[in-house]
């Protein structure tokens, strides 16, 4: 019994079967096996059913037909093993009557005859044909197999997918293992797909493939910071693919976030010992870590590729690339000058031993004019050494600017000059816009040169304030986010409000240079989730906070998890007016560079 047939046994369950004749409900077994019986009835019209039906039913019917197709009945025989012959070739009911003829002679066809019938088949019957395509998987002929299994990859259907990892639970050779490989992969499952790629021993594109998505899909996880996922999944991803090194540094990453260095350094050190003679694998894993943000990893890898030999091959060329700009990010001019040229020697060497290398994203002019930059840029500086090396400070200076609505700082900041007083009210909360929404009246005592504050007809507040000559006085009311204007009469004590200012507060953050070179930086403030590019920019607040609770997540260079806290007290900023016509400077009240990692 082939393959097949034992996996259609496997399929014989439970399933049920309604006859509505008698209301009975029979198992498929029993229905099947009542069919079979009818192939011998003395009616023609009932024999005719049971063929049909038992042809509908398929592969679960095939261990009975296969033990009718001994019956020492010929009208029994004859009829199972016409039905036996179908199904075991995948036809179905539903097919065209020139398919079936198609499948029926498949086998005396040549080989390009086959070629033209399975592309036939694939154009005109889609997932329909799936179940012959799986049989043609145990042909020993390599090359139909190649061709039957791109049909079934170029169905890239989830029907198809069900359907292959239905019927080939056991594949027993490479091609129904790739098949049921790409089935896996076309539901999601990366990693059962490359446990039976692994467990067939198959290297193919379809492998190389898997491996990507796989490495993608774990990627995503971890900048959503699944990382205790991340760091389970990547590792048995990396006992299914041994000889790619992007999981174990994909689980580095993850555990460090986790706050288990030791580990991750102990992977990263692993991952970079792999393929010491390969120099694809390091530059794939290497192309990973600079998209990952982690160039001093990513650096380690295309120095490992410049000792492999040989050493004039495309790949030292790309490394010399990747190298330069790294170092040229932590300053280390002459460093990255020297790669770039190497890179350019090397390139213009095969040229001229007609190896004909191309060049993406560039040209030896612009190579030449990135070297000049290079040269230039480190005469004025002292930086030397290694990439490792960077003694800074993890310092973080924190601006606050005030921001006036509708550009009228400059108009309120004339308003204020003008009023006779400025009462600054503290409300809890603080954005509480009593003076908006409640509203809140203003009285004024001349008596005791008082303005009382009401809500409602309550008193809430009463303020002192300087006396002043005249029946019209002006004052400034300042409660946390913005300022109200109102003109007061001193005989009858009534207010009235003539202007509104609101304010925002920007608040930006000005890193240093070992900060700015740290990588997935994640910052709260006051428990709030802020974009880091954004708060390099600059942040908008409705109102101030008392204090700013920094908090910071981040990954250092090296691949080290970075955990820094600092809580800062805040006071207002004064106001000031704009001059567009002079460069503004930062503000040393309302500037504070503090130490995060205190």
């Amino acid at each position: 019994m082939n393959v097949l047939c034992l996996l259609c046994s496997i399929l014989c369950l439970v399933s049920k079967v309604d006859l509505p004749a008698t209301g009975t409900l029979l198992s498929l077994e029993d229905t099947i096996e009542s069919l079979v019986r009818d192939l011998a009835d003395d009616r023609y019209d009932i024999r005719e059913h049971a063929t049909e039906e038992l042809f509908r039913i398929g592969l679960p019917a095939l261990s009975a037909l296969e033990k009718a197709a001994t019956s020492s009945d010929p009208e029994v025989r004859l009829r199972s093993r016409t039905i036996l012959a179908d199904i075991r070739l995948g036809i179905r009911p539903s097919w065209p009557s020139d398919m079936i003829l198609l499948v029926r002679h498949y086998e005396s066809m040549d080989r390009n005859e086959r070629r033209r019938a399975l592309y036939g088949l694939f154009e005109g019957l889609k997932e329909e044909a799936v179940m012959f395509f799986l049989t043609r998987l145990a042909t020993e002929d390599s090359d139909e197999g190649q061709e039957v299994l791109r049909c079934l990859q170029r169905l890239d259907s989830e029907e198809a997918a069900n359907l292959t990892i239905q019927f080939l639970k056991k594949p027993s050779n490479e091609l129904q293992s790739q098949a049921l490989a790409w089935a896996y992969s076309r539901l999601g499952n990366w990693l059962r797909a490359l446990q039976i790629l692994a467990e067939a021993d198959v290297s193919s594109d379809l492998g190389n493939s898997v491996v990507k998505k796989a490495v993608e899909a774990l990627l995503a996880k971890l900048k959503d910071e699944e990382y205790e996922e991340v760091a389970q999944s990547a590792a048995i991803h990396a006992k299914a693919v041994p000889e790619d090194a992007r999981f174990l540094y994909i689980q580095a990453v993850a555990l460090a976030f986790l706050q288990k260095g030791e580990e991750a350094e102990a992977l990263r050190k692993q991952a970079q010992a792999m393929a010491p003679e390969k120099e694809a694998p390091h530059y794939i894993a290497g192309d990973m870590l600079e998209d990952m943000g982690q160039p001093n990893i990513a650096a380690l890898e295309w120095k490992l590729i410049l000792k492999i030999p040989p050493h004039d091959t495309v790949y030292d060329i790309n490394a010399h690339l990747r190298l330069g700009p790294i170092y040229a990010q932590y300053d280390i001019f002459d460093e990255a000058a020297d790669h770039i040229q190497k890179a350019l020697d090397l390139y213009r060497e095969a040229k001229e031993n007609g190896k004909g290398m191309g060049m993406i994203g560039g040209d030896e002019e612009s190579l030449e004019r990135e070297i000049r930059e290079y040269r230039q840029k480190a005469k004025g500086t002292t930086i030397e050494g290694e990439l490792e090396n960077d003694n800074n400070e993890e310092t973080l200076e924190v601006e606050i600017k005030i921001e006036v609505k509708d550009d009228k700082l400059n108009e309120l900041c004339r308003e204020l000059e003008n009023v006779s007083t400025t009462v600054n009210l503290n409300f809890e909360p603080r954005d509480l816009k009593l003076f908006d929404k409640a509203p809140v009246k203003l009285r004024y005592d001349s008596e005791e040169s008082t303005i009382e504050f009401l809500l409602k007809e309550d008193s809430f507040e009463k303020v002192v304030v300087p006396r002043v000559d005249g029946d019209k006085m002006r004052v400034a009311i300042h409660p946390v986010d913005c300022y109200y204007i109102y003109e007061i009469d001193t005989a009858t004590g009534e207010a009235r409000k003539l202007l509104r200012y609101e304010k925002d507060y920007t608040l930006r953050l000005t890193p240093s240079a070992r900060i700015a070179s740290y990588k997935n930086v994640k910052v709260q403030i006051n428990g709030t989730h802020y974009n880091w590019k954004a708060l390099l920019a600059g942040v908008s607040f409705d109102y101030l906070p008392v204090t700013l609770e920094i908090s910071m997540q981040a990954v250092t260079p090296t691949g080290q998890h970075r955990s820094l806290q600092y809580s800062l007290p805040i006071k207002e900023p004064d106001l000031a007016p704009q001059d567009d016509s002079v460069e503004q400077q930062k503000d040393p009240d309302h500037t504070f560079s503090i130490d995060v990692g205190k």
